[in-house]
């Protein structure tokens, strides 16, 4: 669970394995002009086993122009996560 916003950018999430392998590797939008709260990013599937979610800010900003240069996106790098589920 987490929250987006205009100052939020992107997450570099990966899962590894008990043994520090990098099972699953993904970025994950934060950004967004309107304000919301939910679920932000569902796992795969993986096998019964023990596992590390690596959760990083990204140094990428999602930002644009037009023809007239003008700027628009994020005002900034943040990600906020307010709640990690796992189910059972």
């Amino acid at each position: 669970m987490g929250s987006t916003d205009v100052a939020s950018g992107y997450a570099e999430v990966c899962i590894r394995d008990g043994k520090g392998k990098a099972v699953f590797q993904t970025s994950v939008d934060f950004y967004s002009k309107v304000p919301a709260t939910g679920l932000r990013w569902l796992s795969p599937q993986l096998p019964k086993g023990k596992y590390t979610l690596e959760v990083r800010v990204s140094e990428m900003k999602p930002n644009w122009t037009d023809k007239t240069r003008t700027q628009y996106g994020s005002k900034g790098h943040k990600i906020e996560i307010s709640d990690v589920v796992v189910p059972r």
